[in-house]
């Protein structure tokens, strides 16, 4: 458990120092400032509107960080060396997989947390001194959605390690996961078009495809809660439970795969 905190804290340090997280990080900042100034496109629902850019700001900040440092981190280790130099201590790759995986989690939570401070700080000068308008937020879900929001970037994490694992091109692993992401966000949508709609018709083959790619990839619709935590809208608990639960599952299974993929891996 040593080696595997340790990775995580040195993988956390070392993406904190990288030009990446910074640039993330001021243009978050930047698009908050602005944030005052879309109110005044729905002035009644000034305040539904300054919170959801709020919140999309942030999901957004965390998902190109997500994306770039899971779908680069392990062939870079693996290019420069890194890895050979760490695999050849008292570390197995299973430590180094939940380090390096710990690690980007600790980066994608500190992130968020402080893009949320100043997100509301930005949410605060927009309702009180541009006079906004609007029904008042559900701020238990506002939290909670990004509680989900981290759990859908761990995700997409363990997705590009899987990928990492198998891929020795640096290029594939951050195609994919661009890829796994935006099938996660539609396949729900498609197979619902699908199954709904009488006048599209498709052939056997294509059905099966949708429908195996619906079971296969997440459905991250599902951690999505902008639109209620804006609006005030209710979610039953059992619901939150099951999609953390589903959430937890797939990652754990993505991660298994990774590791007993990467323990069979020739890393020389």
């Amino acid at each position: 458990m040593m080696n595997i905190i340790f990775l995580a804290r040195i993988t956390f340090k070392g993406i904190i120092r990288e030009r990446l997280f910074s640039v993330l990080v001021l243009v978050a900042l930047f698009l908050f400032f602005v944030t005052p100034y879309l109110t005044a496109l729905a002035p009644r629902q000034g305040i539904q509107v300054a919170l959801d850019f709020v919140m999309s700001t942030v999901s957004f900040a965390g998902l190109m960080l997500a994306i770039f440092l899971g779908s680069n981190l392990i062939n870079r280790d693996i290019d420069k060396k890194t890895l050979c130099s760490i695999i050849t201590r008292p570390v197995s790759r299973l430590q180094y997989v939940l380090g390096r995986f710990l690690g980007i989690g600790t980066v994608l939570l500190f992130s968020t947390l402080l893009l949320v401070i100043f997100g509301l700080f930005s949410f605060y000068i927009t309702v009180h001194f541009f006079n906004s308008q609007g029904e008042s937020p559900n701020w238990f879900l506002f939290g909670i959605n990004f509680f989900f929001n981290i759990e859908m970037l761990l995700i997409l994490v363990a997705a590009s390690f899987f990928i990492s694992s198998i891929s020795t091109s640096s290029f594939l692993p951050l195609m994919f996961t661009i890829g796994f992401y935006f099938t996660g966000e539609s396949i729900a949508k498609v197979k619902a078009l699908l199954e709904s709609s009488k006048t599209i018709e498709l052939n056997a083959i294509l059905k099966m495809i949708v429908s195996a790619a619906y079971y296969i990839f997440p459905n991250l619709t599902l951690f999505d809660f902008k639109t209620s935590a804006a609006y005030n809208l209710k979610v039953p608990a059992l619901d939150l439970l099951l999609i953390f639960f589903y959430g937890t599952v797939y990652t754990v299974i993505l991660l298994i795969l990774t590791i007993n993929i990467f323990n069979k891996r020739d890393i020389a």
